[in-house]
């Protein structure tokens, strides 16, 4: 387990630094900033806590300069050792022991950060995150017999309250509620005659001018099993999306990101003459998917903790299932893998200003 995967795992973008044993990250949680810096065995490297000063000033100024705030720092020491006292002495340092991949809390220091402990907990766990699998206590540990300041285990500190993704649950909640709807006040005489007056048909938006079309098509659903799927790739990819690109701009990308996906399924339907009539939120979740793919190449894929190839993997599959099963529109799969992907990297260029490079100071 490394910091840095945690991190990545928890929403948190890499910053770049000219110290390949110092690791910087930062999450944007509006109206807030939050930044983790990681020293790779600082004892080996001879640094100590006074000399990060320079460099830790240096970062506030640059968050202040560029997005007009100051962040919260907190430190983590990644190395076998116990660290030198002094690096306890801010408040504000975990310790990561290498050896056996606990977290250690310093008594009466920065006990929760954005729920960070509890990840690094689960992380220690087989990497699930279950809560039963973090409730039990560590022991106490003190360390050194130059300091006697006594540590605990991450999983027994207080336990911190990790953002929900309010935007998916508001979106998935929003489907359930109007297929419910759909099924439960339209009788079998006017349920086909609704549907049809509100799915997405390019005869009707492109002649009839119904462009409402467009956007009512991403919230109906053919029936229980389609509105599931539909609804668990959403969670599963949105939650992370989210966390790493903010509430507004991941409602953007789901929104416009399924308008795009329905102009192109209605565009290509249009040029080869075939009456398709569609409805579901999957352009607007292959969106997602495709802003998910469109964030690990920006951050090169350490937001994911995924490789290349897993990525890669990860959206063919995704998109594969189209394609085995009769009556998908997989033009508006892969219409909304390619607008969101766009979508993303436009939304994220002022965001992504954060990661240049910020030089370390001297020891």
């Amino acid at each position: 387990m490394r910091a840095e995967d945690v991190l990545a795992g928890e929403g948190f973008y890499p910053m770049q630094t000219n110290q390949d044993w110092i690791h910087v990250f930062v999450r944007d949680a509006s109206p807030y900033l939050y930044c983790v810096v990681i020293y790779d065995e600082p004892d080996r490297h001879q640094m100590r806590a006074e000399g990060t000063a320079g460099f830790e000033e240096g970062i506030r100024k640059h968050f202040q300069e560029h997005a007009g705030t100051t962040p919260t720092l907190l430190r983590i020491l990644q190395q076998e050792a116990a660290p030198d006292p002094s690096w306890l002495q801010s408040g504000y340092t975990w310790w990561l022991r290498t050896t056996d991949q606990q977290l250690l809390i310093p008594e009466g220091g920065l006990t929760s950060f954005l729920g960070l402990e509890k990840a690094f907990a689960a992380a220690k766990n087989a990497a699930t995150r279950d809560e039963a699998a973090i409730s039990a206590a560590g022991p106490a540990y003190s360390y050194g017999t130059a300091d006697r300041s006594r540590i605990r285990s991450g999983t027994g500190i207080r336990q911190g309250v990790r953002k929900l993704p309010l935007v998916t649950i508001v979106l998935i909640a929003l489907n359930i509620l109007i297929y419910v709807g759909v099924e439960m006040f339209a009788d079998s005489a006017t349920y086909t005659d609704r549907i049809n007056a509100l799915a997405l048909y390019w005869p009707a938006v492109f002649r009839a001018g119904e462009y409402y079309r467009v956007l009512t098509s991403m919230f109906l659903h053919a029936g229980p099993s389609h509105l599931f799927n539909n609804m668990l790739v959403l969670y599963a990819v949105g939650e992370r999306l989210e966390a790493v690109a903010g509430r507004w701009r991941y409602l953007l990308i789901y929104i416009l990101g399924g308008i795009g996906a329905g102009f192109v399924s209605m565009a290509f339907h249009s040029y080869i003459g075939e009456m398709t009539m569609s409805i579901g939120a999957s352009g607007a979740v292959f969106a997602v998917v495709g802003g998910m793919l469109a964030l690990f190449v920006i951050y090169r894929g350490r937001i994911f903790g995924m490789t290349a190839r897993r990525m890669v993997m990860f959206v063919f599959f995704s998109l594969y299932g189209g394609f085995v099963n009769a009556g998908t529109d997989n033009v508006a799969h892969i219409g909304g893998v390619i607008v969101g992907f766009l979508i993303t990297l436009i939304l994220m260029i002022g965001k992504s200003r954060g990661q240049k490079k910020v030089s370390a100071g001297g020891r």
